[in-house]
């Protein structure tokens, strides 16, 4: 239920928050290009599949003039969860024609834009359209930063690998991302994805996501695309106030968010995470359930997730007991089966996924992967049509609506 110019509502029995990073992480890390093109050569698949490997989230900056080409590729792999999408804005080019194909894709304007070739024009149409925009410059690792125009990403991995060498760009970001860590921020990481089949070593994807991996072990992360994170950072910024009070058996969560800055809000589809503790509430000690999503973090904290789409607003949700919850699960999922029959490739998950085979030659490395097939159903039961597999590896990345993956070999 949406309240609109809601100024009073019934007493609290407790305030309640937004957490600082959505799921109530600790720290959020981010990953992005300028292009999306499915081909060996300028390794998007090979991110990709690396994506699914180390359970990270990648976003893909697209225009109509680079990606028009590929825009039942870029429906297909951003339906299958792994990628997010953002905006390559050409400031000197027309703008309607951006923005309109954007929507034709995607049903709106992505949240998260980056200038093209650092030609910056055009900056009342960006705030109009846009969160955040970004420059190839670094260094900022701040989750809660105001400014929307040039913002600075917290490292330029690939821009370092191809100027010194690979090494040094893999340390560089690594002490980006204990910046990251050390102060709750946001690791934000740009790279020409296209740029590993010229510039330093070719699996330098694969090197980097596993130096950072090891480097957030035991790390409360969440990954999330470049659009989600800001999108997430606004809302959280905006919360005005926000409580529990009860109704009957029940308790009603009240979240309202206000645009005081004037930020284009059709550009947001996200939520926001509000923790709430049930003790000594008439939930006290119970499961719950509400028709929105909650993570269980402790028998009496949860973190419940509020949904904004397209304009801010007063909401109000429902929480009441359940004998048969059904939490959020940031658990990676497993693979139960994987084998073939003939032709087919029967895979079957503990949980309901999307499922993406790669192939590679025999052991050969992950930038050298090729696409076979997608099966975006989210669900547990998947059989996708192999080709000659002859000589080759097969991959299996799995992915679940949590966005939780992983990568396993036939």
């Amino acid at each position: 239920m949406i309240l609109k110019g809601v100024t009073r509502y019934p007493k609290t029995i407790k305030d309640v928050a937004p957490t600082q990073h959505k799921y109530g992480a600790d720290v959020t890390v981010s990953f992005h290009t300028d292009t999306y093109k499915p081909t060996l050569e300028v390794h998007g698949i090979d991110f990709e599949i690396n994506a699914f490997k180390h359970n990270l989230k990648g976003t893909i900056l697209l225009n109509h003039e680079t990606d028009n080409i590929y825009k039942a590729q870029i429906k297909e792999v951003l339906n299958t969860g792994i990628f997010d999408v953002g905006t390559y804005f050409r400031a000197t080019k027309a703008l309607e024609p951006q923005t309109s194909w954007l929507i034709s894709l995607l049903g709106k304007v992505p949240a998260y834009w980056s200038y093209a070739n650092g030609l910056r024009d055009n900056d009342n149409f960006v705030l109009q359209n846009s969160l955040v925009t970004r420059l190839s410059s670094t260094s900022d690792t701040s989750y809660n930063f105001d400014d929307r125009l040039g913002h600075k990403t917290s490292s330029l991995f690939n821009y370092n690998a191809r100027d010194i060498d690979t090494p040094t760009a893999i340390n560089n970001a690594k002490t980006a991302l204990q910046t990251a860590v050390d102060t709750n921020g946001w690791y934000n990481d740009f790279s020409h994805w296209h740029w590993a089949d010229t510039y330093g070593d070719k699996n330098q994807f694969e090197q980097l996501m596993t130096e950072l991996k090891t480097l957030l072990n035991g790390v409360n992360y969440i990954s999330l695309g470049a659009s989600e994170a800001i999108e997430y950072m606004w809302l959280r910024k905006q919360f005005k106030r926000g409580g529990l009070y009860q109704d009957g058996n029940e308790l009603v969560l009240l979240s309202e968010v206000t645009n005081d800055n004037t930020l284009p809000y059709s550009v947001i589809d996200s939520t926001l995470s509000v923790q709430i503790d049930l003790t000594g509430t008439i939930l006290e000690n119970k499961e719950i359930t509400s028709n929105i999503d909650i993570l269980k973090v402790d028998d009496n904290e949860f973190i419940v997730q509020i949904p904004y789409s397209k304009y801010d607003g007063f909401r109000t949700v429902r929480i009441k007991e359940t004998t048969a919850p059904n939490y959020l699960n940031f658990n990676k999922p497993s693979i139960i089966t994987k084998k073939t029959s003939g032709s087919n490739l029967m895979v079957i998950t503990d949980r309901p996924t999307n499922i993406v085979v790669f192939t590679t030659p025999i052991e050969g490395e992950l930038y050298q992967a090729s696409l076979v097939s997608r099966s975006n159903i989210m669900n547990t039961n998947h059989i996708i049509k192999l080709p000659d597999v002859t000589n080759k590896d097969v991959y299996i990345g799995a992915i679940t609506r949590e966005k939780q993956s992983i990568l396993n070999k036939l």
